[in-house]
């Protein structure tokens, strides 16, 4: 199953939404509870182009435990492409964004919510 994970393609409308907000020099980063060569590996086999990856190992917690998040800069939006992942800002709110692909809702409404990658996209430029 692991070996599975590693080479999962993309959906169809990632490569196009990341080079968007790429366009519109928005910063693609992934925040993942894999560790980081898994998280390469993935991106590698999947060929998107991302900026930055971070790994909750590196504080030694899964999401949602709030030492993830705080892995993430608080400049500009923070979104999460599988989960509303909740984290607070500077103002002390909290700042979240969901794609929305039919999976169960999170428990907390995000700030953003989107039907897939291209429309995120579209809602971040």
């Amino acid at each position: 199953m692991c070996a599975t994970w590693l080479t999962l393609p993309a959906f169809p409308d990632a490569r196009a939404a990341l080079d968007k907000l790429a366009a519109a020099r928005i910063r693609r980063l992934v925040l993942s509870n894999g560790t980081p060569s898994m998280i390469r590996a993935a991106l590698d086999a999947s060929q998107l182009p991302i900026d930055e990856i971070r790994s909750a190992d590196e504080v030694r917690a899964y999401k949602t435990d709030p030492r993830v998040y705080a892995l993430v800069p608080l400049e500009g939006p923070c979104s999460s492409a599988a989960t509303a992942g909740m984290r607070k800002g500077r103002s002390g709110r909290s700042q979240s964004g969901l794609v929305d692909r039919g999976g169960p809702a999170p428990g907390l409404a995000p700030d953003l919510r989107a039907g897939s990658l291209s429309e995120l996209a579209d809602e971040l430029t």
